[in-house]
């Protein structure tokens, strides 16, 4: 839909088709009671505190998060990275195995 002007879902629309159609879809948001609100917590596919609102506020707890519909982990997240590797901050690479900034 590059350079399109008046697309509702993939479909380019005269302006004036556009704002008719436009109205038509808030005024059914409206009656509906969903104008203006956040997408419910099911249509989310991401776990709860995979998410920067858990980064902000980690204090909800799981029944409160499933209550809104959010998938929440319980288990840690697995990684590929071995015990005991080495962690190494960005400011301390120059003196790490005579890594060298060009």
């Amino acid at each position: 839909m590059k350079n399109k002007e008046f697309c509702i879902f993939n479909k380019e629309y005269s302006k004036e088709d556009w704002f008719e159609l436009a109205n038509k879809i808030f005024e059914k948001m409206d009656i509906d009671g969903i104008l203006g609100k956040s997408f419910p917590g099911d249509l989310n596919p991401f776990y709860f505190n995979d998410t920067a609102a858990y980064l902000i506020d980690d204090t909800f707890t799981k029944d409160e998060v499933e209550k809104e519909g959010f998938l929440r982990r319980d288990e840690a997240v697995k990684t590929d990275i071995p015990t005991g590797a080495d962690v190494i901050e960005v400011k301390d690479l120059s003196s790490y195995q005579r890594f060298t900034f060009a």
